[in-house]
């Protein structure tokens, strides 16, 4: 970097109100974190099993849920479950998905733990049609933990049951 954007580079790397950037259009009727408002819910954070309700928000144009709402849970279901079994916060690093059937929801995930080690751990994901008891899809998932966040700047996504620890 220049010697000069050093300073400018330094204040965006903590985000604060006027740095925020919020990706959805005024009218998307999306205020937060979007599988929060999609209502994804933990019932199960070691196994990686969310709830998700179907919604306007989820469907596709056949009615189905939307292909990005399906890779989006795998990769949450996938961090939630590694967070809850190292105690700290995770980040998918790989995520490859496999589409089965459609479903009209309301929608579940579950984790397969394949392989842990100090530096990742690998899942095995499905997301199922509770409404038919149809696997939809399943994927494989590869997270790492990372460095945890400073609580006050980046609140813990409400579906998510525990912070991690220090929060």
């Amino acid at each position: 970097t220049r010697p000069d954007m050093t300073a400018e580079l330094e204040h965006l790397s903590e985000p604060t109100e006027e740095t925020r950037t919020d990706f959805a259009l005024a009218t998307s009727g999306l205020r937060g974190p979007f599988l929060e408002e999609l209502g994804l819910r933990t019932i199960n954070a070691r196994d990686g099993v969310l709830e998700l309700p179907r919604s306007d928000f989820t469907r596709n144009s056949f009615g189905s849920l939307q292909g990005g709402i399906v890779a989006a849970l795998a990769q949450a279901a996938c961090e939630v479950a590694t967070q809850a079994r190292t105690g700290r916060e995770s980040v998918a690093t790989d995520l490859s998905v496999h589409y089965l059937a459609q479903g009209e929801g309301p929608y579940a995930t579950r984790c397969d733990l394949l392989r842990a080690s100090p530096a990742a751990v690998l899942h095995r994901v499905e997301i199922m049609d509770l409404g038919t008891n149809t696997i939809m899809a399943t994927a494989m998932t590869t997270s790492i933990s990372v460095k945890p966040r400073r609580c006050a700047d980046f609140p813990i996504p409400r579906f998510i049951a525990a912070a991690p620890p220090g929060c």
